[in-house]
């Protein structure tokens, strides 16, 4: 059985990320793209060799066209989060399995609603937090679960970079020029809802659920006054949050996270210390995982373990559903509507101070 699969939104996420693995993946193939330019998604189908094998190129400008389309058993919904909703709904109509990119949707509440329907109607459902899914970090899951670090006795992780002050390589514009990221209408809030959800989607999958959460968000860029009109009702005036701190627990574990997406210093790391030694690694990067052990000769021995980088990485996440889709035996996606839950109802959690509690939306 070959799973054929339509694209919604073909954007930049799925020119190398994504799009090529559903071409690459055993026993799957992409037979149709929408995109609501004119012309793009044609453009991106003649380059990507979509639906060979098909009398013509399906390229749309309608999503419901597209979901429509009888050669479509599969739709991979890759807009921003605004739209992630009615679209889920719009696949769920025609009873076609459905994999969304991350986040699932802006809020936990609209991810609950995405993944209630799904599940109620007994059609796939499934989240694109693809990291689950990679050899980098499965090896790193591996290494803890194996006790190599002996018991966890704290795990951090810092990010920081200059993302929102330089979104696009020079300052963000007002109004209909904003990068989609940077307004909460369609993407949920600030970087968070792009960047950290992967974060703490992979702690989620590597260490366990995060319970006992606390934290908050700021805005504490300099940006200039051409580029404070980041309009979002009922925040504060202007402003969408660039920094973003997160305590919690993991099986007990203390867990603390920043997020500082307004600084020239660039930092990516996890660090998890337990009671033998000590991992350190990126979550967006691709160097070798740092492991730092204790001998019982009382020195610390330091290894790096190489893991190939991956040409898309999102190909190994949709291999797995692909498997699951054609009923292989014992393959399961390690990444569907419950973590992706978890995972929104933390980032809610941090953001609800700083929107007052107002990031609905009609």
């Amino acid at each position: 059985m070959t799973i054929k699969w339509g694209i919604i939104g073909v954007g930049d996420v799925c020119e190398k990320k994504s799009g090529p693995g559903f071409q690459k993946a055993d026993g799957s193939q992409l037979v149709a793209v929408m995109r609501r330019t004119p012309g793009l998604a044609a453009d991106f189908a003649a380059r990507h060799g979509v639906g060979n094998g098909f009398p013509e190129i399906k390229a749309y400008t309608d999503a419901q066209a597209l979901v429509n389309d009888e050669d479509v058993n599969a739709v991979y919904i890759a807009t921003p989060p605004g739209s992630h909703k009615e679209l889920a709904l719009m696949v769920l109509k025609a009873r076609k399995p459905c994999y969304i990119e991350k986040p699932l949707a802006r809020t936990a509440v609209e991810s609950k609603e995405i993944v209630k329907a799904f599940a109620d109607a007994d059609v796939p459902l499934f989240a694109a937090y693809y990291r689950r899914a990679q050899p980098r970090f499965q090896n790193a899951k591996n290494l803890i679960v194996s006790g190599q670090l002996g018991d966890i006795c704290d795990v951090t992780y810092t990010k920081s970079s200059s993302h929102h002050v330089n979104p696009n390589g020079g300052f963000a514009t007002c109004g209909e020029n904003l990068p989609w990221r940077l307004v909460p209408e369609l993407s949920g809030g600030g970087l968070l809802l792009d960047v950290g959800c992967h974060v703490l989607d992979i702690l989620d999958f590597m260490l366990g659920p995060i319970t006992n959460v606390s934290g908050a968000a700021f805005q504490r860029g300099k940006y200039p006054e051409r580029n404070c009109e980041l309009l979002y009702p009922g925040g504060p005036p202007g402003k969408v949050e660039d920094v973003v701190h997160l305590n919690g627990l993991i099986k007990e574990v203390p867990l603390s996270c920043t997020f500082n997406f307004a600084t020239p210093i660039i930092q990516d790391e996890f660090k998890i210390r337990g009671t033998e030694g000590c991992l350190r690694f990126s979550c967006f990067g691709t160097e070798p995982l740092q492991l730092s052990k204790q001998q019982k000769d009382g020195t610390v021995s330091e290894e790096l373990i190489e893991i190939p980088a991956l040409e898309h990485v999102q190909q190994p996440l949709i291999q797995i559903i692909v498997h699951e889709l054609s009923g292989t035996a014992g393959i399961v996606s390690p990444s569907k509507g419950d973590n992706a839950i978890r995972c929104a109802e933390l980032m809610d959690h941090v953001l609800s101070s700083y929107y007052n509690n107002a990031r609905t939306w009609s």
